[in-house]
């Protein structure tokens, strides 16, 4: 029998991490492998799943409870599988989401368990709150029963300049599975560009906004979802006032509200049967779903790249979609007095928050980084003087903006006419096929297999500095990422 598995996670709340457990969950039991599922939530679905309160979002604990949460997750263990080893799978472990994990995850690694901590996002990537809830925590521990899982290349391959053995390294893109679609339509009389995600900070809401005022008349554009966190609702709340104040072509928070243009429903997939295109503009991602899903339903990609994510698809497919890389808008139609200011204050924050000096020469190499050639990146401006450049756009009909895409500049409402008016014939067959549930299953049992034949061993523990090293960088400051 293969080795039981533990999936912990803080809860299977809708969302990017609760995908991939479910994905996992598929996968173990394609593999015939018993496992239980624990979070902190009360779950409704049909996962073997066990909730502990304390595995939730936690800020703060009684001294006591961490021993508790420890307890409760070993008794849940020996009654799921009795004395058989386990593997403990734990989702995001290092993001500083609950203060007791940590501790959680000393005790099971000083227990010589065999743990796979799969790395989602980071604390030290732009979180300096969540890196300041984990306190003085060691948070990666080294032992050869002790393996770490990544979902792209770009932070699997950083990690292989820590302490941190290669062979407990393991890269584990996300499956994906294609929207139930019928009667698709790809192309109709008007564009219908559609945004399939939840409109967060860095999802870059503004230049979507952007598109929409600088668009033919014959375009629309919506973005699916509004951000449940409270922590982002003013900044969307921002997006969702310009849009009525302009007048934009673009619905917000669609989904559920709003009747799909030329449908007869408000679903999630009547937007998708709508959509001639969907467009990103994010400007962070973990694995970069936005980019594949639309393709597995033939729905043509527009947008911002993101190459650090796009890298691991480009060897399946060169061509995603009609991508840039910048969308410049001139200095002189921004205020660069304060946005110099405002970069200092940010990037102070972001140095002070994580216990790190703050030097000036920091504030000059970040602002040659934003600045050259005479051009800002759009997204990397904040949400009020992104705000200036849509309004100057909308109704003084501003139009020097430009596209910069594979090392060629074009004016981006040329690009937009290009991308809109453009059919692919790309075969995506290849890069749907490598990041399939039959792949993702293969590539875990592997890791599975490996993490199972380990020696136990004692824990050391990676330099935490070393690994905030591995982000902090005054070049790679953006606003939109704090």
């Amino acid at each position: 029998m293969e080795t039981p598995v533990i999936i912990v996670h803080y809860h299977l709340k809708t969302g990017g991490v609760t995908r991939v457990i479910e994905k996992q969950v598929a996968a173990l039991q394609a593999l015939n492998t018993p496992y239980l599922v624990l979070s902190g939530e009360e779950y409704k679905g049909k996962l073997n799943h066990r909730t502990i309160s304390a595995l939730n979002y936690c800020q703060s604990a009684a001294p006591e409870s961490y021993q508790e949460l420890l307890d409760h997750c070993l008794s849940a263990a020996q009654e799921a599988f009795g004395q058989q080893a386990v593997i403990w799978l734990i989702h995001n472990p290092t993001l500083g989401k609950n203060i007791m994990f940590p501790s959680l995850v000393r005790g099971l690694a000083e227990a010589q368990q065999y743990l796979v901590l799969h790395c989602h996002d980071f604390a030290e990537d732009g979180r300096g709150d969540n890196y300041q809830l984990l306190g003085e925590e060691e948070t990666y521990p080294i032992a050869p029963n002790i393996h770490y899982a990544f979902i792209n290349s770009k932070d699997y391959q950083a990690f292989r300049k820590t302490d941190i053995p290669s062979t407990s390294l393991h890269l584990l893109p996300n499956a994906i599975q294609a929207p139930k679609l019928d009667n698709l339509r790809k192309f109709a009389e008007k564009k219908r560009v559609i945004y399939p995600v939840r409109g967060i900070r860095r999802k870059n809401v503004g230049e979507l906004l952007l598109w929409a005022a600088l668009a033919p008349e014959d375009t629309e554009f919506a973005l699916t979802l509004a951000p449940e966190n409270q922590l982002w609702l003013p900044y969307y709340q921002i997006w969702d006032s310009l849009a009525y104040e302009l007048k934009l072509p673009v619905h917000l928070n669609c989904v559920d509200k709003v009747d799909a243009t030329g449908q007869t429903g408000k679903s999630y997939e009547d937007w998708m049967r709508a959509a001639t295109h969907c467009i990103t503009t994010s400007v962070a991602e973990g694995f970069g779903l936005t980019f594949l899903e639309p393709l597995s339903v033939n729905i043509p990609i527009i947008g911002r790249d993101i190459p650090e994510i796009t890298a691991d698809f480009r060897p399946h497919c060169q061509q995603l979609g009609n991508l840039y890389q910048k969308l410049l808008i001139p200095v002189y139609c921004v205020d660069t007095t304060s946005l110099y200011s405002e970069l200092n204050d940010a990037l102070e924050s972001s140095y002070l928050v994580y216990n790190r000096e703050y030097k000036e020469e920091f504030l000059q190499e970040a602002w040659r980084e934003m600045t050259k050639f005479g051009y800002i990146d759009f997204s990397n401006l904040p949400e009020h003087q992104q705000v200036q450049v849509i309004t100057k756009v909308r109704l003084e009909g501003f139009r020097d903006i430009k596209v910069l895409s594979d090392g060629i500049v074009l004016e981006a409402t040329e690009w937009l006419r290009i991308a809109l008016n453009e059919e692919s014939d790309q075969d995506y067959s290849s890069l749907l096929s490598a990041f399939s549930q039959e792949n993702y299953t293969e590539k875990l049992h592997k890791l599975l297999h490996s993490v199972a034949s380990s020696k136990r061993g004692t824990v050391s523990w990676q330099n935490r500095d070393e690994v905030l090293d591995l982000f902090l960088s005054p070049s790679h400051f953006h606003f939109l990422k704090s």
